[in-house]
């Protein structure tokens, strides 16, 4: 059965927003937006997302905020039961949120480096 299919109409509708190249074995492959993860994730790089609706454990999510475009965090658990949403990037701060504060879309399961180099 398809990951998708056992994903809320919201979930599932994010998913197709945001123009996944593929899907294999139940993973979305998507070209992540803006910098805010890099150097872990670079502008070519690829992200596997497996669709999923609540945190799971410490890791990197694709999550919907709210005020912009779908994009990848590194979550953990707070001792507070609040979430940290992390930015690897240090231009950007990291902050803490209230688990309802959030929408998780997907779980980020594989990550492929992409190197352009001359031909």
């Amino acid at each position: 059965m398809n990951a998708i299919q056992n994903t809320s109409p919201a979930i599932q509708s994010t998913i197709q927003a945001i123009e996944a190249m593929a899907c294999i074995d139940g993973l979305y492959l998507i070209r992540p937006k803006g910098d805010n993860m890099r150097p872990t994730i670079g502008a070519d790089d690829l992200a596997g997302i497996e669709p999923c609706e609540r945190f799971r454990d410490d890791g990197l999510y694709l999550l919907d905020k709210g005020n912009y475009p779908p994009a990848i965090y590194r979550i953990g658990s707070a001792t507070t039961g609040k979430l940290w949403v992390i930015n690897d990037n240090p231009a950007y701060p990291s902050h803490t949120v209230e688990p309802h504060q959030i929408r998780i879309i997907g779980q980020v399961k594989e990550l492929f480096k992409i190197e352009r180099k001359a031909v």
